[in-house]
């Protein structure tokens, strides 16, 4: 298994690296013109609502930052310069370089000044906590509502991912990932996410591909996220990988069936 991750998804940056950096590896041939990797059986996109929602710009600016390679920014500047997108090539590189500078990791983050009142006994972090679930509340209740959500760009995208998959006879299945549960009111619950949900279940049922919902239906709680809010801590992986694996994906457990790949829709 490989797991390939994108941090600030968006289905059209999770296009444009299957595109530049998976492909490229997986179609290489052999002399005799098979696929040199060809023990690719399964094909699992990992997702959730944000994604489909489009970046103002036409890719997200975390395909320079995470997806370029040196190739990519020097042909990129050489076609239209150096900007303010291609340049997260170069800030994610210092960013590595410099992992242990808290100023440089700090940059246009602004944590320094939370982490220097709280030094000083002021109650930032909490009320910032507090601030920043009311961020995440209404940002979740306004997919419902934003054009950027349903402008088709990400859909589109992910038909031509699956069109790709397709054309490897790969076993799909496209999962929902956990959300914080406090980050999702009852308004969210009931728009956003029900409409996403629905919307993914009916475009796996056409493509008669393998759907799995986790967004709501999981014992992942609060306390197994990290302070991001997005992303589970150490403990929160453990728990969600030892209950996906008991249940809608315990399948990854099996070997593939090379001679006829599978394909179901389900949901918890």
């Amino acid at each position: 298994m490989a797991v390939v991750p994108l941090e600030y998804g968006k289905t059209s940056s999770y296009e444009w690296l299957l595109n530049h950096r998976l492909r490229p590896l997986l179609e290489e041939a052999t002399s005799d013109g098979r696929h040199a990797r060809a023990n690719l059986r399964r094909f699992v996109l990992v997702t959730e609502w944000w994604d489909a929602c489009s970046p103002s710009t036409k890719l997200a600016d975390n395909v320079p930052g995470r997806g370029f390679a040196i190739g990519d920014f020097v042909a990129d500047v050489g076609r239209r310069g150096l900007n303010s997108w291609n340049q997260n090539y170069i800030d994610y590189k210092w960013n590595l370089l410099f992992r242990g500078s808290i100023l440089v990791q700090d940059r246009g983050v602004g944590r320094i000044v939370g982490a220097a009142k709280a030094w000083l006994g002021r109650p930032s972090y909490v009320e910032d906590a507090a601030n920043r679930l009311g961020v995440w509340q209404a940002m979740s209740e306004g997919g419902a509502t934003d054009p950027l959500c349903h402008d088709g760009r990400e859909r589109a995208a992910l038909e031509r991912i699956l069109d790709w998959a397709h054309s490897r006879s790969l076993d799909v299945t496209i999962v929902l990932f956990p959300r914080k549960p406090e980050t999702l009111t009852p308004k969210a619950r009931a728009t956003t996410i029900a409409a996403f949900s629905e919307e993914m279940r009916a475009f796996a049922e056409r493509r008669g591909i393998r759907f799995v919902d986790y967004t709501t239906s999981t014992p992942i709680a609060d306390e197994d996220f990290m302070s991001d809010f997005d992303h589970l801590n150490d403990a929160g992986n453990e728990k969600f990988t030892r209950w996906a694996l008991e249940g809608e994906l315990r399948f990854l457990l099996e070997p593939p069936d090379s001679r006829q790949p599978g394909a179901r829709t389900s949901a918890p």
